[in-house]
């Protein structure tokens, strides 16, 4: 996932900054899926958002909801994390980046629109409709 900066999230939702926490630990979208449960349950969160490409949120939302099953089993505090994430104690959501930056201009709309007719984002939408497929078929391969 593309990180924003603190201070784009503070302009743009007028968030406080020290609300903001940018999770710099992971290599790949499932390892930031498991620091992201680990930081929850580690600061007792009720409610996070997670921002990300819109693209990139079904497979992201689909790879949350399998976290257990794409854990390493021998990663304790990942497993008690996963547990604290299915208790239902904390509500998580995946917001479009693409949304964030319409809100700042009209410009960024139309732009999102144009990138969507590319070859380069159909690509893109089409490695992530594979990427949940393997999902599905639990031959995913991704990166711990």
């Amino acid at each position: 996932m593309q990180r924003l900066s603190g201070n784009e999230l503070t302009e743009i939702y007028h968030i406080a900054r020290e609300r903001i926490v940018l999770e710099e630990k992971s290599y790949s979208t499932l390892t930031e899926l498991f620091e992201l449960c680990k930081l929850c349950r580690e600061k007792g969160w009720r409610q996070v958002g997670v921002v990300t490409n819109r693209y990139h949120i079904p497979r992201v939302n689909k790879m949350f909801k399998m976290l257990s099953e794409l854990a390493l089993p021998s990663d304790e505090d990942l497993k008690q994390s996963l547990q604290y994430i299915s208790s239902g104690s904390v509500e998580v959501i995946f917001v479009a980046a693409e949304d964030i930056l319409a809100v700042r201009h009209r410009l960024y709309a139309n732009l999102d629109e144009q990138l969507a007719q590319t070859e380069a984002y159909q690509g893109r939408v089409t490695a992530e409709a594979k990427g949940i497929a393997d999902l599905e078929l639990g031959r995913y391969r991704g990166t711990t």
